[in-house]
């Protein structure tokens, strides 16, 4: 979990609530400056232009050439620094034009931007295990904050907390700081597509905007009576909103499957905390109830969504679309029971709309907890193969090391043997050119040797009689398991079968697939540089994203120039099951089905 992230997500939050605090109070009947919004309708327009900033950034970073993020956030930085100060110039000078069109336009826009940098930069750096701390910590380290500088101001200067610009200004300048530098793509969490995922992204949009819309339903008198719930509990609320956060975040973690029910039956709670408040019960008791079991359904938005941008081909886009679809949604909600309580509806009406929204929620929730439970079974029944194939190579490997000595052995006692045969089929020869010798000396002609008349491809060097060769062939038995299986001719088995053991029948030697655990740290192994779909860098991005290795990344590109499996083994210069092996490898990392739909993903994100 790093640190440096957590922390610059919660000045960045910070500096948004202090801007957004300073854009409520301005629209409210006591401000100086007469805005042509109402409370709700700027609360809405400052959630939406944050979200388009949110699309901004996937847009502008699946767009750039290197996925700098480097770059993008130093823009978004700026662009907030501008912001801030256009909007200090608006109240400094009580103009209503430059606030609202440069200020008002400006900020939220590039605090969107700045918010899904951010958040990917948390999704991807996070071990999945630490999401929901990490989440909740964030947020509830703002509110802290939020609390001890509103309580100091406060103190200090008698005036409530409205638009400390240059503190906003350092806290941007201290996001650059920690970020310094940008943690890179080495050391990211990769990113794994999964179809499942791919094909419900509807799914959990409706979620997390169903949701959302409860959370604005609920909190609906907040805006109706926010002077009182400002001046009075606003404060203290803060110190209860990060308690809710941090108990979400570590149930999270922990029981993540409970967190969607904790999150529906706070809205339950909340909803009748309202309920009292109608009838006649003070606010602060649905205020502090609701920021306790709020963060429950917010954390569960962001959470989900984190885990939906490690299993998507845009992590860029969907690791901030939890906050995104949340806040804008959230005042639509908002909005929309404001106008209820306008029109005079009945609190039993109300209680109808909220229950089939939360009805309708539920049913999707179990279309997600039907999604988990397949994922989990799928995750479950992986591993159990991978258990499988590991003992299967171990117990391979141990029968090849004793397959390997027994055929040491064998094999030094058949050449001991041949050795034996060929000096005693020698010894006539010999006797036979002493003879010759012999005689010629005694007639006075030149000696020679019988070892001309042997057959000369079975006469060595140094003129001993030499076994035939060992052939081989591919036993079409193991070809499934994919083995090679090398049997000795005739000549080597009837020598075999004269030294080895009683018990010892023929002597087999195994080839198994090439090792997959390559090391994978320094991927600096030589890539592909043929023309193709990819190569060089691009290439080299897609064996650091799925945690390819450099045998893998060789195949893969391989694949995308649709070559058979027999051509990639000719050309990687492996056998058949060794590429079998690797190709199964890389479709397991990167979720694709076959070799068709990997070149489809990979096809569709170089668009």
């Amino acid at each position: 979990m790093d640190k440096r992230l957590i922390a610059a997500n919660a000045l960045s939050f910070f500096s948004m609530v202090i801007v957004y605090q300073a854009f409520l109070t301005v629209a409210s009947p006591l401000s100086a400056i007469r805005l042509p919004f109402s409370l709700m309708q700027l609360n809405l327009w400052f959630m939406f232009v944050s979200l388009f900033g949110v699309l901004l950034f996937a847009y502008t970073f699946h767009r750039e050439p290197e996925r700098d993020v480097t770059r993008l956030l130093h823009i978004s930085l700026a662009a907030n620094g501008l912001s801030v100060l256009a909007l200090a110039a608006g109240l400094a000078g009580k103009t209503v034009t430059f606030f609202l069109c440069i200020g008002g336009l400006l900020f939220p826009l590039a605090c969107g931007y700045l918010d899904g940098c951010l958040f990917y930069l948390l999704a991807r750096h996070t071990v999945p295990r630490r999401q929901g701390i990490a989440i909740g910590l964030y947020i509830a380290i703002t509110n802290g904050l939020l609390f001890l500088v509103q309580q100091l101001v406060e103190r200090v200067t008698g005036k409530p907390l409205f638009f400390p610009w240059p503190l906003l200004l350092l806290s941007l300048a201290l996001i650059a700081f920690l970020l310094r530098p940008v943690p890179t793509e080495e050391t990211a969490q990769p990113v794994v597509p999964q179809t499942q995922v791919s094909d419900h992204l509807p799914l959990f949009c409706g979620i997390g905007i169903l949701l959302s819309l409860l959370i604005g339903l609920s909190s609906t008198q907040e805006f109706i009576n926010y002077e009182e719930y400002y001046r009075n509990w606003h404060a203290l609320s803060r110190l209860f909103l990060a308690a809710g956060y941090l108990a979400a975040g570590w149930l999270a973690d922990h029981y993540p499957v409970w967190l969607p029910v904790s999150a529906l039956l706070a809205k339950v709670t909340v909803f009748a905390s309202y309920t009292f408040v109608l009838e006649g019960a003070p606010l602060w008791f649905t205020v502090f109830v609701d920021a306790f079991f709020t963060p429950f359904i917010i954390l569960f938005i962001i959470w989900m969504f984190f885990n939906v941008a490690l299993r998507s081909l845009r992590p860029e886009l969907w690791a901030g679309m939890g906050r995104a679809i949340e806040r804008p949604f959230h005042v639509l909600g908002a909005l929309a029971g404001e106008m209820l309580l306008e029109q005079k509806v009945s609190h039993g009406v109300m209680s109808l709309v909220y229950m089939g929204l939360l009805i309708l929620a539920v049913v999707l929730l179990y279309r997600l907890f039907l999604l988990y439970a397949e994922a989990w079974k799928h995750s479950v029944e992986s591993e159990a193969d991978a258990r499988v194939k590991a003992e299967a190579a171990a117990h391979l490997k141990t029968k090849t090391e004793t397959v390997s000595i027994n055929s040491g052995g064998l094999n030094a006692a058949v050449n001991a043997n041949a050795r034996a045969k060929a000096e005693t089929a020698a010894q006539p020869s010999a006797n036979i050119a002493d003879k010759a010798t012999s005689a010629d000396i005694n007639k006075g002609t030149p000696a020679t040797t019988n070892a001309a008349v042997m057959p000369s491809e079975n006469v060595s060097a140094t003129g001993l009689k030499t076994a035939p060769e060992e052939t081989s062939f591919w036993d079409e038995s193991a070809a499934e398991t994919g083995e090679y299986v090398y049997v000795a001719t005739e000549t080597v088995a009837e020598l075999a079968a004269e030294t080895a053991p009683a018990n010892t029948v023929s002597v087999q030697q195994t080839e198994t697939p090439e090792p997959a655990a390559e090391d994978i740290t320094n991927p600096g192994g030589p890539l592909p540089d043929e023309s193709g779909p990819l190569h060089g860098d691009r290439l080299r991005k897609y064996q650091l994203r799925y945690r390819l290795t450099n045998r893998e990344t060789e195949v893969l590109w391989e694949i995308l120039q649709k070559h058979k499996i027999s051509e990639i083994a000719a050309n990687l210069f492996i056998t058949l099951p060794t590429a079998k092996y690797h190709i199964s490898n890389i479709l397991q990392k990167t979720g694709a089905k076959n070799q068709r739909e990997l070149r489809y993903l990979i096809q569709k994100e170089e668009l």
